[in-house]
Parts: structure tokens; C-alpha cells; sequence
């Protein structure tokens, strides 16, 4: 369960994708995805993994916030997308 909470979570940092500003559809993924690594790192025995992951996203927000709107969006409509999938498949509303 530990992995599984570990990997979803990394898989749901948008990697690879590098506006001076945050789209309101990212700045609500990226809240979502803050939420839940928060969750997580209640669990102690994952906690370091979550903390090298935290700093990912903050990596992949900057990188974010340097696209284009459009494209910010379209990438964080479908992390929304795989979030929601993950959330479904832990049992986490």
C-alpha cells in the first residue's frame, strides 16, 4: 500500500512539460494533488518518499507556470483526470 500511495502520487506530477502565471485549472490540480500528498504523509513510513515528491511538484509547477495558458490547461485537466482515477482506485474521495 505504501508503494502504491508513493507511486500514484509521483505519477500524478506532470513531468516533462516546462506564462509567468498559474491557470486557474492548475492552480486547482495542484492544490488537489497538495491535498493528497498531505494525506499521505500521515502514514510515517512513506513520508520520506512524499517529501522527495513534494519538491517535484514545486519543480513541475515552475515549469508549468512557464506555458501558455491553453497548454497549461489541457495538461491539468488531464492530471485532474488521472487524480481522480487514483483517488477512486484508493477508496479517497
Amino acid at each position: 500500500m505504501k508503494k502504491l500511495i508513493a507511486t500514484a502520487i509521483l505519477a500524478l506530477a506532470v513531468p516533462g512539460i516546462a506564462s509567468a502565471a498559474m491557470s486557474k485549472k492548475c492552480e486547482e490540480y495542484y492544490s488537489a494533488v497538495d491535498a493528497m500528498i498531505e494525506q499521505a504523509a500521515k502514514n510515517e513510513s512513506v513520508k520520506a518518499q512524499l517529501d522527495a515528491m513534494k519538491t517535484q511538484m514545486d519543480a513541475s509547477k515552475q515549469q508549468m507556470s512557464a506555458q501558455p495558458e491553453a497548454s497549461q490547461n489541457m495538461v491539468c485537466e488531464q492530471g485532474m483526470k488521472s487524480l481522480d482515477q487514483t483517488k477512486a482506485a484508493m477508496g479517497v474521495k
